[in-house]
């Protein structure tokens, strides 16, 4: 089978696998995204963020593979209750 075929989300043989994000997705989840961010003037995930997402909340760190290969991820963060109820900005709720 070709790469294409291998992650194809379309073909009928690959499964599609929810779990927690390991330190050994961190460089899929960086390319993933880049190229999901790119030309947004966002940019994508770097290995520190992704570390210390992992180490502040593992539980809330989800990738989806297909193939083997990270093709989504989710993250998630917990705040107090105080600080996610009070006006706030995308910095000051994710700690810049």
């Amino acid at each position: 089978m070709s790469k294409t075929e291998d992650t194809s989300l379309t073909n009928p043989k690959i499964n599609l696998d929810v779990r927690n994000a390991t330190f050994a997705d961190l460089p899929q989840i960086c390319d993933l995204s880049e190229r999901v961010y790119k030309g947004t003037g966002m940019y994508g995930y770097s290995e520190p963020e992704l570390i210390g997402q992992i180490n502040h909340f593992p539980e809330g760190q989800l990738v989806i593979t297909a193939g083997g290969n990270v093709v989504g991820y989710c993250a998630t963060l917990r705040v107090t209750e105080k600080m996610g109820f009070k006006k706030h900005n995308w910095d000051q709720i994710t700690g810049n």
